[in-house]
């Protein structure tokens, strides 16, 4: 790695934080909506769980009774822990509202934003580290950080962009290891690693690809240099990490199976393969119809297409020799690719699959083409013109913010269009249930009290809302509707629109006698026979009765 001017520290750091916090200020305080609200929202009732429950770290808890697994919201699973991958930002986050004193999104989302900026510098440390020239580092970042996808999530609640900065920090500071021979580096990389897949599993693949890779170089490499009768202290060295690691992981695996089989889960704990080669046409078409220009924005593409081209055509005219690294970056898409098959079907309606599978390994394939790139000496010491180096480097700083701007305009558009949509159902469900807890309370409902909300959607956004626990009802489905009516719940929160849409659809609505309505929401009893037969009936006042 060559020396550089001390500036590039304050300008990498500068470049991330005016980026970021550009992208993510305007959607700080949005509550979850949109894209993949469902998902989002249910992560944000763990963190809002944990302030309930004492902050008790291995009992994570939702805010509903029937879950979607195993008995896809059929039946009460008679309590609202949840098994989740290992919920530490979601428990980081409960302290901070604690802190802050408030449960608004902004204090899970600015966590999340910090903690993804923090990547970014990893991952502008690591660019450096492999390229060997500081400036050029900073052009991953700012393909990085402007993803569409990436900068929809990395100031979001789900833990996607979380692990990705456990992971870039744990190959920067294996790549550190390998360099230098720094050994306590080796440990700090398997932490790091072992983080990322603790919060998100599927980031098992760069902790296995490390180690496989370290595990190889040791026996290739200490073996020649110092001989067999070392060979055991190396490995020692090598397995102790490796091996805290494996039972961290193994063992939270065994007790997340408990909390499933003891309590039912909001979360997919199953492997989703294509069935077909029909199912693999659908899912290839569909991600590029829905997704093509939200991994990477379109100058993104050309532009790491075209390092790659010259970068790999001026490697074979040089013959360099590929670096020893290119065989973690090639078991790391191999990994990656077992887990694309392994989960394909989750690619075509789950945009932040991508992230959680190629996004890091293609960045890291394009931070390994630049270092096919000449360096601006190269170029000053080949050129005709004598053209000074300051105006050399003024020209790729240029460069540099004009491609800067670019992407941050194509990331700015796609983020206008995802909070866009003001049909959204999550987002009018929200608008709905906004005030809803302090409504509730005048209505003389108990905290406590069990609540249902028919065709309320997503699952845990109204009673993040309602500040209550009780049945999801999200489908207009009849075994869903007959299964939801049978539940233990006190009181039913309907939204109108919702009732004069499916009211002539379902007669369990014809029991419900209207108490209380807000103009958005009606507060309703349940009973075995029908009150009403009309939904314009329904909206007049009724006698009170119980359920």
């Amino acid at each position: 790695m060559t020396r550089s001017p001390w500036i590039i520290y304050p300008a990498a750091g500068i470049t991330i934080l005016l980026l970021g916090f550009a992208l993510a200020v305007p959607y700080l305080n949005h509550f979850p909506s949109h894209i993949h609200a469902w998902a989002q929202a249910d992560w944000y009732s763990i963190a809002i769980g944990f302030t309930q429950n004492g902050h008790d770290l291995f009992h994570p808890e939702t805010l509903i009774f029937n879950k979607q697994y195993p008995s896809y919201w059929f039946q009460d699973d008679g309590s609202v822990v949840t098994s989740v991958d290992f919920p530490l930002h979601e428990f980081v986050v409960s302290i901070l509202m604690g802190l802050f004193g408030t449960t608004e999104p902004w204090v899970f989302r600015l966590w999340t934003l910090l903690w993804s900026l923090a990547g970014m510098w990893f991952l502008f440390l690591l660019s450096w580290r492999i390229t060997g020239r500081a400036w050029p580092a900073l052009l991953p970042v700012l393909v990085a950080i402007t993803s569409p996808v990436y900068a929809y999530y990395f100031n979001g609640f789900q833990p996607s962009a979380l692990a990705i900065s456990f992971a870039t920090a744990g190959l920067w500071a294996y790549v550190v290891h390998w360099q230098e021979r720094r050994k306590g580096f080796w440990q700090v990389s398997v932490a790091l690693l072992a983080l990322a897949a603790l919060v998100r599993t599927s980031f098992a693949v760069p902790l296995v690809a490390v180690c496989g890779f370290e595990a190889l170089r040791l026996l290739l490499e200490e073996i020649k240099k110092t001989g067999h009768r070392h060979l055991l202290r190396s490995a020692l060295q090598w397995l102790a990490p490796v091996a805290l690691a494996v039972c961290a992981i193994l063992g939270y695996m065994l007790w997340n199976k408990h909390l499933r089989e003891t309590n039912g889960s909001l979360f997919l704990n199953e492997l989703r393969p294509p069935r077909s080669w029909e199912d693999v046409q659908g899912v290839r078409r569909l991600v590029h119809e829905r997704w093509h220009y939200h991994y990477f924005s379109r100058p993104q593409l050309w532009l790491m297409l075209v390092v790659a081209a010259v970068g790999f055509l001026r490697s074979l005219v040089l013959r360099r020799k590929p670096s020893p690294l290119s065989g973690l970056l090639a078991l790391y898409l191999f990994g990656e690719g077992l887990f694309f098959v392994a989960m394909m079907l989750q690619y075509a309606d789950h945009d932040y699959y991508f992230l959680d599978s190629f996004f890091l390994p293609l960045l890291l394939c394009f931070i390994w083409s630049l270092r096919g790139w000449p360096s601006a000496e190269e170029v000053l010491a080949k050129q005709r013109w004598r053209l000074p180096a300051k105006a050399m480097h003024g020209a790729l700083t240029a460069v540099m913010v004009l491609l800067g701007i670019f992407f941050y305009n194509a990331a700015k558009h796609n983020l206008s269009e995802r909070y866009g949509d003001k049909n959204d159902r999550a987002l009018l469900c929200m608008l709905n249930f906004e005030g809803s807890a302090q409504w509730l309370d005048q209505c003389g409902v108990p905290r406590n009290a069990k609540v249902l909300t028919p065709f309320a959607y997503p699952q845990n956004s109204p009673f993040i809302l309602m500040q209550r626990k009780g049945y999801a009802l999200m489908w207009p489905e009849a075994s869903h509707v007959d299964a939801a009516f049978r539940l233990p719940f006190d009181y039913v929160v309907i939204e109108d629109d919702m009732l004069r849409a499916h009211y002539a659809d379902f007669p369990a609505l014809g029991r419900l006698r209207r108490i209380a309505g807000n103009g958005r929401l009606s507060l309703c009893l349940y009973g075995d026979t029908a009150v009403t037969h009309d939904a314009s009936q329904f909206f007049l006042p009724q006698p009170l009765g119980g359920k």
